[in-house]
């Protein structure tokens, strides 16, 4: 199950790769900061899988910041 809020584009492109591996996956879409939505998503992976085997929580807020302009304001948990 891949997971996307907003890039819906990469989320395919994922899927796609992984059906060329092999696999076959299913995308949901969800805002992890409405908790109803949470609970539609596991529901989603339960339906088309049966089951959840392993998570990999890596949901975050980001703001898209070429690497070259970071300063420790700018990029969260970048420091020197």
């Amino acid at each position: 199950m891949v997971h996307y809020r907003t890039s819906d584009r990469e989320a395919q492109e994922v899927l796609a790769l992984a059906k060329k591996l092999g696999g076959k996956p299913a995308a949901v879409q969800a805002d992890l900061s409405v908790s109803a939505e949470i609970g539609t998503m596991a529901d989603s992976a339960m339906r088309a899988f049966g089951r959840i085997d392993i998570l990999v929580n890596s949901a975050a807020i980001f703001y898209r910041t070429p690497f070259p302009t970071l300063t420790r304001r700018t990029g969260i948990g970048f420091s020197r």
